[in-house]
């Protein structure tokens, strides 16, 4: 073999263990990048499920205050509209106690008032004091007429003394006996109830919202 035989089998020998050489950095560096791009991909999905997460997370949040919000709005209205139908409730009360006060059966109302008040104050003379209606109603002859009935009952004689100066407000009458009063007028009373009163209408709402709550609840099953 001549000198240049040899020289070309050893320039293929080394350009073929380059060749090898090279493909195998060449293979090495491909799987280094897919492992690398494996990994990629893998924190891209963990990344991409933890925005999507995160992102629920915040819609959920945005709902619920929503909805807080909404119901907040229609708790609201409904204490407004229970308040409106305790002042219409109220209201309807002294309509009626001015109609009331302006027919024939007050004359009773106004006596069966007296009746109590003299009863708690158990005193032999009670003044009484009321509005232009009531000193209007009380006769000097119906006057003598309740006294002479009081007088009958347990405790002894009783004289009543109507006061001629009026007192403002909705009517009813005022009995007193030294510094001791029984404040028998409409205002008064109303005021006395009032409490209770408001206490039942809640009450009669609540049942009421229930009734409807129910209703709403049996329509949406029957679709």
């Amino acid at each position: 073999m001549d000198t240049n035989d040899s020289s070309g089998v050893l320039c293929r020998e080394i350009q073929e263990q380059a060749d090898r050489e090279a493909e195998a950095i060449i293979h090495k560096a491909r799987e280094q990048a897919e492992a690398v791009l494996d990994q990629a991909r893998a924190r891209a999905v963990t990344q991409g499920d933890e925005i999507l997460a995160r992102a629920r997370e915040q819609a959920e949040a945005v709902r619920r205050r929503i909805l807080s919000g909404v119901q907040l709005e229609v708790r609201k209205r409904l204490l407004e509209e229970r308040e409106a139908l305790v002042r219409r409730f109220f209201e309807e009360i002294r309509r009626r106690w001015r109609e009331l006060r302006r027919t024939s059966e007050y004359d009773a109302v106004l006596e069966d008032m007296i009746r109590e008040g003299v009863r708690v104050l158990d005193a032999g003379e009670v003044t009484i004091r009321g509005g232009e209606e009531e000193i209007r109603r009380l006769s000097e002859s119906r006057i003598r007429t309740l006294s002479a009935e009081l007088s009958r009952m347990p405790g002894g004689r009783v004289r009543l003394v109507p006061d001629p100066d009026p007192l403002p407000g909705e009517g009813g009458v005022v009995l007193l006996s030294g510094r001791v009063r029984v404040d028998n007028r409409f205002a008064s009373r109303l005021a006395k109830h009032e409490p209770e009163l408001r206490a039942m209408i809640h009450e009669l709402w609540e049942k009421l919202q229930q009734t409807d709550r129910a209703k709403s609840s049996s329509t949406g099953r029957s679709r």
